[in-house]
This record gives structure tokens, C-alpha cells and sequence, in this order.
């Protein structure tokens, strides 16, 4: 095979160039092109030269045998071309067509075999991990981590664990006996017992239950509680009442004299804003009687078309009510 990427590239035979007209075989004149696989084609810059038959002959550059094939191209104006395809080899010395990192191809194993001081090596490194000697026949060994999970409910075969491994009497080694028990604070009962916390209540709310179930006893009172926490929801049967209790309760009532004060003040003390529109025929009588006061108050227009009341700054427009009249009836409508 050719030598690929060779210092001093061996020549190559492309052929002979023939002239179209007479069948000449040219000897002179001649151009080579170089086409390498994967790159572009080039003029060639090597050596031509010619048999004593007339058969083109061309040395290559190192540079144009650096690929795994090349077409050679001879060629002249008029002629017949010649060509030649150069498969090349992975040796760059000529007669020389193999590779010699290679240990096998086509799936064979191409990493050097161990030598017999690996192998040695190795060997000794595992005959230290063994033990000396087997215990009937199997390797007794001490465990010194079991991986995490590594133990699970799958790993253990059904019924390996029973009564009889925890029968009386039977020793479980490796088990350390603890002289107190730490108790679990957050039960509260088992095998069937509630277990549900009991609602906290805050003695308003015990209060308020009392009261409420005291309530409910239809029966004489023999006596009174000093609580004064509540209203009682009911009684139903007859209380006797000494005058000072009369007298505690008649002092939280008002007056008449505290009622009148309050009406006083309503009427001529507290003071309300005028109405931005009409009030609904269903308003307070406050409302009504406010608008009845901005009528009698306030500025207003009136056409022969529409009335027009406006609020206290004379230019805004809080109600308009259509008007006619048709020489018998003159009609207001509903203020809006």
C-alpha cells in the first residue's frame, strides 16, 4: 500500500494523455490535479515526468498524501485524461502496510493481556481478604457496616422471626437491658382508649355552658349565686327579690330625666350634613325632614318645563322635577 504522509513520497504511474485527433501520445505538457478524500481539489505540486512509452508519471508533495485516498488527474487541452485512484496505509515508511499499536481487529481485544507480576499482584491482594481457614465450610466473618436500607422487609424471608426466636427463656444476644423507660409523652391511651386531646376551654366558655345548663333546671330557687357574670337565659319558676336587689337594678336604668337630656341633644346640639340628592320615599324621618328644609332653604328655579333645586353652594344641582301645566291641571312629577 502507499505510505501515507511520507517524507520522501515513492512515484506514482497515472497513464498515458492521448490527443483527441490523431491518438498521440503526449509527452510534454502535461497538468496533474490532486483530489484527496474530504478536501477540495488542487493543481499538483509535485514532479511529472514520462516513461519511454509516453505513460505519465508524478511524485506527490508530502503534504498531497496525507489523506486515506487521492485521485491523480493527467491532463492536457485536447486530450484524452488519464487518472489513478491511491488507496493509502497508516505507515508512513514505505512497504510498510500495518499498524503496529494494533493487538487485534474487527471486535478482537486490543489492550495488552496482564503480565504475570499483575496477576501475582492481584492474587495476593485477595488471598489477603480471605481468612486462614473455613468454619464448616464457609467464611466466618465479623460484619463491619451494612449499607443504608441494605436490611428490609424483602430481604427477610416469612416467619424468619416468630414467637419461638422471643420465646421465655430464650436469650437474645447483644441486647442491652436499660433500667429505666423513657415515657412516651404524647399518649394518652391505647387498646381501644381515646386518644383524642380534650377541647381546652376558657373559663368564659365554662362559665357560658354552666349558665346555659343551669337554664334549663325548671325547679324553685333556694338560693342566689353572687356570679354577676351573665344574663340568666330563663326562669321558670317564681324568685323572690329582697329590695336592695330591686334597687341595684333599677339603678342601671335610665331616667327620665337622662332620656329627655339625650332627646335635648339630638335636637339641638348634633348637627347633619344637607342632602346631595332625593331621599327614598322609605328614608328616616331625619332625611325627610332635611329635604323638606333645603326646599324652604336653599336656592331653586323653575320653568315652564322643570324645577330645579340646588345645594348650599348655589351652583350644584342635587334635584330636578319636571313640570306642565295645560291650563287646567298643572302637574309636579317625582323629584330625581
Amino acid at each position: 500500500m502507499y505510505p501515507r504522509n511520507a517524507a520522501s513520497p515513492e512515484r506514482i504511474s497515472i497513464g498515458p494523455v492521448v490527443l483527441i485527433a490523431d491518438g498521440t501520445v503526449q509527452t510534454s505538457g502535461v497538468a496533474i490535479k490532486v483530489i484527496p478524500f474530504g478536501a477540495a481539489e488542487a493543481t499538483g505540486g509535485g514532479t511529472i515526468a514520462y516513461s519511454a512509452d509516453g505513460v505519465v508519471m508524478y511524485t506527490p508533495t508530502q503534504a498531497e498524501t496525507d489523506y486515506t485516498s487521492m485521485i491523480f488527474v493527467a491532463s492536457k487541452a485536447a486530450c484524452i485524461p488519464a487518472n489513478t485512484t491511491i488507496v493509502t496505509s497508516a505507515a508512513s515508511v514505505a512497504g510498510q502496510s500495518f499498524s503496529s499499536n494494533m493487538r487485534g481487529t474487527d471486535g478482537a481485544n486490543t489492550i495488552a493481556p496482564a503480565t504475570p507480576a499483575n496477576v501475582t499482584a492481584s492474587t495476593s491482594t485477595i488471598a489477603a481478604l480471605l481468612p486462614v481457614a473455613l468454619v464448616g465450610g464457609r467464611i466466618d466473618a465479623s460484619v463491619g457496616a451494612v449499607a443504608a436500607n441494605a436490611i428490609n422487609a424483602a430481604s427477610i424471608a416469612a416467619n424468619a422471626i416468630g414467637t419461638a426466636t422471643f420465646a421465655a427463656g430464650t436469650t437474645i444476644p447483644r441486647v442491652t437491658l436499660a433500667d429505666t423507660t423513657t415515657t412516651n409523652t404524647d399518649m394518652r391511651g391505647t387498646d381501644g382508649a381515646n386518644t383524642v386531646a380534650p377541647t381546652n376551654l376558657s373559663a368564659a366558655q365554662v362559665r357560658t355552658e354552666l349558665a346555659t345548663e343551669l337554664g334549663r333546671i325548671d325547679a324553685s330557687v333556694s338560693s342566689r349565686s353572687t356570679y354577676a357574670g351573665g344574663a340568666v337565659a330563663s326562669v321558670t319558676a317564681a324568685v323572690a327579690l329582697d329590695a336592695a336587689s330591686v334597687t341595684a337594678v333599677q339603678s342601671g336604668l335610665a331616667t327620665p330625666a337622662d332620656i329627655n337630656a339625650q332627646m335635648l341633644d339630638v335636637l339641638s346640639v348634633d348637627t347633619f350634613a344637607e342632602l346631595s340628592s332625593p331621599p327614598a320615599a322609605t328614608s328616616s324621618l331625619k332625611d325627610k325632614l332635611t329635604w323638606m328644609f333645603q326646599w324652604f332653604r336653599n336656592k331653586s328655579t323653575e320653568t315652564a318645563t322643570e324645577r330645579k333645586l340646588f345645594a348650599d353652594d348655589t351652583t350644584t344641582v342635587i334635584s330636578t322635577e319636571a313640570v306642565s301645566d295645560d291650563g287646567t291641571t298643572f302637574t309636579k312629577n317625582e323629584a330625581s
